[in-house]
């Protein structure tokens, strides 16, 4: 069987991954909130970073390790799932980034100094 995980962020941000001992595929979402971080921060960013890696760990399961097909399964579901958030997460901070920098340009007072 096959399945297929699905990690979501919130916003509708989605990353895939896959685990294959199965037989049938199944799609599972965990959503991962970060409308209460700055991503803006690198802190922040870490953050939710780590989110999305406990939210893979929690759809993919602790592996066995007394079963190798079973551990490098989990294992490659976790990476899979983390690297499809990757680009995800890129593009919110990218987009905060932009929100930012248009804020302050926008009505933002600004300090200049002169000697």
């Amino acid at each position: 069987m096959t399945r297929t995980i699905a990690s979501a962020l919130a916003a509708g941000l989605i990353a895939t991954a896959s685990l294959s001992p199965a037989h049938a595929q199944e799609t599972i979402s965990r959503s991962v909130s970060y409308t209460d971080l700055d991503l803006t921060h690198p802190e922040d960013v870490r953050v939710l970073k780590q989110r999305v890696s406990n939210a893979a760990r929690a759809i993919c399961g602790d592996p066995d390790i007394r079963e190798l097909n079973g551990y490098s399964g989990t294992q490659a579901c976790r990476a899979k799932a983390v690297a499809g958030a990757s680009s995800q997460i890129a593009m919110a901070v990218s987009r905060a980034q932009q929100l930012a920098a248009s804020k302050a340009g926008n009505g933002a007072p600004m300090q200049t100094s002169a000697r």
